[in-house]
């Protein structure tokens, strides 16, 4: 099953518990985070510890308390 974006966004938005990849664009990260956060969803990032330091602190930015990091393997 491929999902959208989209897709993603709208779960968010129904306060869905979504987990990524750490290998998505950091765009559409930064973009779920956001969403996340505005809207009361869950995003969990797995395989955070491919991303670098200030991308890590900018999901969290923008996820505030609804954004968790995966940093097992």
């Amino acid at each position: 099953m491929n999902i959208t974006h989209e897709s993603l966004r709208k779960l968010l938005e129904l306060q869905s518990h979504v987990i990524v990849y750490a290998s998505a664009q950091t765009g559409h990260l930064q973009d779920l985070a956001a969403h996340a956060g505005a809207s009361g969803g869950h995003l969990t990032v797995k395989g955070a510890a491919a991303l670098q330091a200030n991308v890590l602190v900018d999901l969290a930015s923008k996820g505030k308390s609804q954004i968790t990091f995966d940093f097992t393997s």
